[in-house]
């Protein structure tokens, strides 16, 4: 459902003549409390208050997760200019809008550059602006339009 209303608006902008790529400028705190995170540099976790979960890392190429923190190796990271797990070889990738996030190896790739913006609480892809989202409790996370 979210995947086709965000189909049918970047159709509409599309269609006006507004594109919608590249950053996006950060302006106000965010609105969607799937988007709102709290990077823990002291655990490493990174907490979604409203799914009251962690990231939760995979297997190389499996979609990440939003699951209960409980401090176990797949939901330590390191956040610096990306989010790498624990052992330094997987970072956060994104595939785009709408797709789920993935660990991949570690490329320095423009999909795996991430900031916090610690004024709106969102993790934003470097290269396109995109936002990672919650999709739910167990569910994957993805990259979507911010709403702020």
């Amino acid at each position: 459902m979210r995947h086709s209303v965000f189909s049918g608006l970047l159709a509409a902008a599309a269609s006006a003549g507004i594109i919608l790529s590249g950053p996006v400028p950060v302006s106000a705190a965010a609105t969607d409390p799937a988007q709102l995170w709290v990077v823990d540099h002291t655990s490493h976790r990174i907490k979604n208050p409203a799914g009251n979960g962690c990231l939760t890392g995979a297997a190389p190429g499996y979609p990440t997760r939003l699951l209960g923190c409980t401090g176990v190796p797949p939901q330590i990271f390191v956040f610096e200019a990306t989010i790498e797990d624990v052992s330094g070889i997987l970072c956060l990738s994104s595939a785009g809008a709408f797709a789920p996030t993935t660990m991949l190896r570690c490329s320095g790739s423009p999909t795996q550059a991430f900031v916090f913006h610690s004024a709106t609480k969102t993790i934003r892809n470097r290269a396109t602006g995109l936002c990672l989202t919650t999709t739910g409790l167990d569910q994957p996370t993805v990259m979507s339009i911010c709403a702020s």
